[in-house]
């Protein structure tokens, strides 16, 4: 089965392909920075056994770190960066935890 990582999958078009992937087949790896707002998330992850749903905020290296070692090895066909970001200062150091998410490359 192939894999599809989405990022900021909580609301909007993130949401929308996390839906659209699980309908095609995919696993479907959906992070969202706040699981306590990702209710509609959630609900789809109770519908689709083939979707997992994980807290990240890409802008910690403590939260990207404890997603990283679970999925190290993983093979991932397909990554969306859809997640937000509201500052400069905050993206600084956002090329390095996305490739440390992705296993190094």
């Amino acid at each position: 089965m192939s894999a599809v990582v989405v990022t900021g999958a909580n609301r909007g078009s993130g949401l929308e392909f996390a839906r659209q992937y699980a309908a095609d087949g995919w696993e479907v790896i959906a992070m969202a920075r706040q699981l306590e707002k990702s209710g509609e998330l959630r609900r789809l992850k109770t519908l689709r056994a083939n979707m997992s749903v994980h807290g990240l905020d890409i802008t910690s290296d403590e939260s990207v770190q404890s997603l990283a070692d679970p999925l190290n090895g993983k093979p991932i066909d397909v990554l969306i960066l859809n997640s937000g970001l509201s500052s400069p200062k905050r993206t600084e150091h956002w090329p390095d935890r996305l490739r440390r998410l992705a296993g190094g490359v």
